[in-house]
């Protein structure tokens, strides 16, 4: 779980990123990305 500390940073994110439980994720790894907000269509 997230500490609420973290909700300013969530308000102001563009994106999620879903990150699987296990070690995280290294440089270069390849990630499931979510565009939030009127701009959310398919990056050029």
């Amino acid at each position: 779980p997230q500490g609420s500390h973290q909700l300013a940073s969530t308000a102001i994110a563009n994106a999620i990123i879903a990150v699987p439980d296990g070690e995280g994720i290294a440089s270069g790894d390849e990630v499931e990305c979510t565009f939030l907000g009127p701009d959310s269509g398919p990056a050029a």
